[in-house]
């Protein structure tokens, strides 16, 4: 008689045992295709993305990011992201600029930087900085999300100087 009740809850557990690890795999699958859903938004993204922690250490880096910049993902990830900027005090001075005095919460939308990639080159960036910050409302780094305007900023520094030269035209005509 002992021996059929032990047998049955023996039956009973392992049935919970395995109603719980379907559960749990059918949760990990969620997951993983959420995780994999994500990932290809960040790849996918024309804009380039760079999230760090609240040190400034490098977390994510998308695809755009690694053309545009020259880096290869796996080579910035846990670095500083200082190593970016051609100045890093614009980083800093966008952050302190940004800041609210009642909390940490804070955003700089579409702020001009220079970014400097793996060979040298400049790239004039157009930058949306902010805060990135978990469920529970704490801070856990930054997220950054910028365009390449650097072909906008040629283009208004080419239109100047005709500007320029067509004033000292008219001064020159003006003169003779």
């Amino acid at each position: 008689f002992i021996s059929s009740i032990i047998i049955r809850e023996k039956t009973r557990l392992y049935s919970q045992l395995e109603k719980a690890d379907n559960d749990l795999r059918s949760t990990y699958n969620s997951l993983s295709e959420t995780k994999y859903y994500l990932q290809m938004i960040l790849d996918n993204s024309k804009a380039l993305i760079v999230t760090t922690d609240t040190e400034g250490k490098i977390v994510e880096f998308n695809r755009e990011a690694e053309a545009l910049l020259e880096y290869k993902k796996e080579n910035v990830v846990g670095k500083d992201v200082l190593m970016l900027y051609e100045n890093p005090e614009q980083r800093r001075d966008m952050i302190s600029q940004s800041m609210s005095k009642d909390g940490e919460i804070w955003t700089a939308r579409q702020r001009e930087v220079i970014l400097k990639s793996k060979s040298g080159k400049l790239f004039y960036i157009s930058l949306t900085l902010s805060t990135l910050v978990d469920d529970r409302g704490g801070v856990v780094g930054t997220v950054g999300i910028g365009k390449d305007i650097s072909e906008q900023k040629m283009l208004q520094f080419k239109l100047i100087q005709s500007e320029k030269l067509a004033g000292i035209g008219t001064l020159a005509s003006g003169i003779a």
